[in-house]
């Protein structure tokens, strides 16, 4: 269970390279703020959503999201020179018998993938160069993500990998209300002290940007955030090492947040026209 959750760069813990922060900056809209901070070590920036509200039933903050999540992936096209017609690989991390964790796979499940198809000339000039991948856990598989990604980027040689994963969160506020997306890549399991092979442009050859959503948190973390008093205790018990809550509304959390991330990647690559 433990490897199915990952945490990304709000806390930076586990990545030396992303602990100095030079710069913050804040935006807001109606019902979401928008939180930037870069890592000049490593030239990489974190991204961070934050809605006031539930996604289900509210299309207007699902398309404001949209417009404002695309906005951040063309920029990093720009960064690193991805074209209309660069291939692009989209990795759906997790476990998709998990509910909770199964954010990546729902993604790929909602991509308008034309890979397969782009030695068509309608196909070439319509639309960007998209494809999709369920890498699944290695409890289910036997197969760490970056193997399985490493092998299918040096068959396909992908201009960018975008990797999709639920998260774990320090703070149940954030539970189900943030989308982080960054360029620094993901660690898988790094979050829960059980680090696989990272996943960026040093260990894959190519740009690796990450977006995730934060579906999971530790019963301790709860505890620990409302009974300051015994947070070391809390923080200490092993029962409470290894469980992990999540929202009861967790099904339309999962629809909701994979329509607007994959929304965003098929408008970012084909240019609206998904």
């Amino acid at each position: 269970m433990k490897e199915s959750y990952r945490n990304m760069w709000e806390e930076a813990l586990a990545n030396p390279a992303l602990r100095g922060i030079k710069s913050t900056e804040k935006k807001y809209f109606n019902r979401i703020e928008i939180t930037k901070n870069y890592f000049p070590e490593s030239d990489s920036s974190c991204y961070t959503f934050s809605v006031r509200n539930e996604l289900f039933g509210d299309d207007r903050l699902k398309e404001k999201l949209i417009e404002e999540l695309c906005r951040i992936l063309n920029g990093f096209m720009q960064k690193y020179r991805i074209d209309k017609n660069s291939p692009i690989l989209v990795a759906g991390l997790g476990n998709e018998h998990i509910t909770a964790d199964s954010l990546g796979g729902a993604v790929i499940d909602k991509l308008y993938v034309t890979s397969h198809l782009y030695s068509e000339k309608s196909v070439f000039e319509r639309f960007g160069n998209l494809s999709g991948i369920k890498c699944g856990v290695s409890g289910t598989t036997g197969i760490a993500s970056f193997d399985i990604l490493s092998g299918v980027a040096e068959r396909i040689r992908p201009s960018l990998i975008i990797a999709v994963d639920a998260l774990a969160c320090s703070s149940v506020s954030r539970l189900g209300k943030t989308i982080q997306i960054s360029d620094a890549g993901i660690e898988p399991g790094g979050g829960v002290a059980n680090p696989k092979p990272k996943l960026d442009r040093n260990s894959l050859g190519v740009p690796v940007i990450a977006v995730g959503v934060p579906l999971v948190v530790y019963a301790k973390k709860i505890l620990a955030e409302y009974v300051s008093d015994n947070a070391a205790a809390v923080n200490a018990d092993e029962i409470l090492s290894s469980l992990v809550v999540t929202a009861k509304e967790i099904d339309f959390q999962v629809a909701d947040f994979s329509y607007v991330i994959a929304e965003s990647l098929n408008r970012t690559v084909h240019g609206g026209r998904s």
